[in-house]
């Protein structure tokens, strides 16, 4: 009788690579405008089953984090196809870190031979940094969880993970897999994503990163008759309290 496959390494998918075509959006600008914080640069284009695509960035004055938003309506289509959001970080010797529920996981170490190592999962951030304790980025997706690094999904499914250069590239929507999922995607789609340098690894203010971003300002609506008495001195505002209850500061 044969060996019973007792490892992950025995369960991989025999399927052969796929080629994967790039086409990426044709974008028209930058134009730039100020706000009351900083400056918004903004570009708007199209590409392949994509006919409107626009991307804002949103450069603070007090703070180093970069806030980018990625608005597009999808068309609907059979064929096998991914969209994805580049962003390239220049990094010597890269290592990634993402987080999990459980805490901050670093692939190449943690992950066991024939896990999924082409694409990633994360809950509030990912990390990557110039070797194990030099300078870092910390990205956070509000929207769209799936990631890779390097390079597209192209279905290698490697033994082991290996950082090639410091590409991100957020998974917005695809539809490769042929059941439980519809067989193509369309519609209007808004992502947001939020990046910003550390000197090192920092977990906690990364996983802050990414609370931040999915939920950046709440405000409670308090009727008039729950308000308490004004005295002297108090706001003149006579239909709501609006409560900040969480605000993104300057970086330190």
């Amino acid at each position: 009788p044969g060996r019973r496959p007792n490892v992950l390494d025995d369960r991989r998918p025999s399927s052969r690579p796929y080629t994967a075509a790039i086409y990426p959006a044709r974008l028209r600008g930058p134009g730039a405008v100020r706000t009351y914080d900083g400056w918004l640069v903004n570009a708007a284009g199209e590409g392949p089953s994509l006919p409107y695509v626009a991307v804002s960035v949103l450069l603070r004055d007090g703070s180093d984090t970069v806030d980018v938003s990625v608005r597009l309506h999808k068309e609907y289509r059979l064929a096998k196809e991914s969209v994805y959001v580049a962003f390239g970080f220049a990094l010597d010797d890269p290592v990634v870190r993402y987080d999990r529920q459980l805490g901050w996981v670093d692939p190449a170490r943690d992950h066991s031979p024939g896990s999924c190592t082409e694409w990633f999962t994360t809950q509030y951030g990912v990390v990557l940094s110039s070797g194990q304790d030099g300078p870092a980025v910390a990205w956070s997706s509000s929207e769209a969880p799936l990631f890779t690094i390097g390079d597209v999904v192209r279905g290698r499914w490697p033994d082991t993970f290996e950082v090639g250069n410091g590409y991100l590239f957020s998974w917005l929507m695809n539809n490769h897999w042929s059941v439980n999922t519809p067989p193509a995607q369309e519609g209007p789609l808004r992502a947001r994503f939020a990046f910003t340098p550390m000197p090192v690894f920092d977990p906690a203010r990364s996983s802050r990163l990414g609370r931040e971003l999915r939920v950046p300002v709440a405000a409670s609506w308090a009727p008039r008759s729950t308000r308490p008495t004004r005295v002297p001195g108090s706001s003149p505002v006579g239909g709501a309290l609006l409560l900040i209850l969480a605000r993104r500061g300057p970086s330190t």
